[in-house]
């Protein structure tokens, strides 16, 4: 059993992926903190999110500028875009008593 896991690990980091970090950049946020980062396909902007999944927020990377587009609940828990990038998918839920 031992051996046969060990053949599994082993497959398994032959197959892993390289990668290479092109450039690092610091978001202009101000003293906010944000979360859960995800890039539009074509890579000109990065969708985030506030401490638990509050409101959403893109920042455009040639501009530098950062937009808010909501302030719905859970809107940042898994965005997704378009395959164009040009349309964004989200979730807002909406508590009435609790529920």
């Amino acid at each position: 059993m031992k051996k046969i896991l060990l053949l599994i690990l082993l497959i398994n980091f032959s197959f892993a992926q390289n990668i290479e970090v092109e450039s690092i950049q610091k978001l202009q946020t101000g003293n906010e903190r944000f979360y859960f980062a995800k890039f539009n396909p074509n890579g000109e902007s990065v969708l985030f999110s506030k401490d638990g999944y509050r409101g959403l927020y893109s920042y455009n990377l040639e501009e530098k500028t950062t937009t808010k587009l909501n302030d719905y609940t859970n809107a940042g828990y898994e965005p997704t875009f378009s395959q164009d990038g040009k349309d964004i998918y989200f979730r807002s839920d909406n508590f009435v008593n609790g529920k």
